[in-house]
């Protein structure tokens, strides 16, 4: 074998070599396509890496209680996917307050809108359907209702917290 050939023979196998560890390291590099939770303290990022993403929160409705999945959450976007899972039509509001989920100043049967602070509303909506609403929330203290006549009175109210 002529050293041209050697010569040849060699850089053929280090090319391949280098080939496969090119292969090998494009493989193994950061797949980072956003799916991944934030870790404690960062704000999640939605896939096009710009926009903080929505927090969803499931609530249920039904005769006659209103049922957060969960009563706190972190302040920013948030979006209400409420279901109704009463037998009867119902509506769902997002009231800013101090007071009491009980407490609400109340008038002809129902919490009386002009003396709240209402951040998110979705209208009256019938049984077996599910609404959402988004809205950017502050920390500060919450409650969500029903405001149909008399349901809030019956027990339609759960207190919400957002820090």
């Amino acid at each position: 074998m002529s050293i041209l050939s050697l010569v040849r023979s060699r850089i053929f196998i280090a090319l391949l070599v280098l080939g496969v560890a090119l292969v090998v390291a494009a493989a193994c590099g950061d797949d980072d396509d956003g799916d991944e939770a934030p870790a404690a303290g960062e704000t999640p990022i939605n896939a096009a890496g710009d926009t903080p993403a929505a927090t969803t929160v499931d609530v249920g409705l039904e005769e006659f209680a209103v049922n957060p999945a969960q009563d706190i959450a972190d302040a920013g976007t948030l979006t209400f996917s409420v279901s109704n899972d009463g037998a009867i039509p119902h509506n769902f509001l997002v009231i800013r307050t101090d007071l009491a989920s009980d407490a609400l100043p109340t008038a002809d049967a129902q919490v009386d809108e002009g003396q709240v602070d209402v951040v998110a509303f979705i209208p009256e909506y019938g049984a077996g359907d599910t609404e959402d609403v988004s809205v950017d929330l502050e920390p500060g203290s919450y409650v969500l209702i029903c405001n149909v006549a008399g349901h809030y009175d019956s027990g339609m109210r759960a207190g919400f917290t957002v820090e």
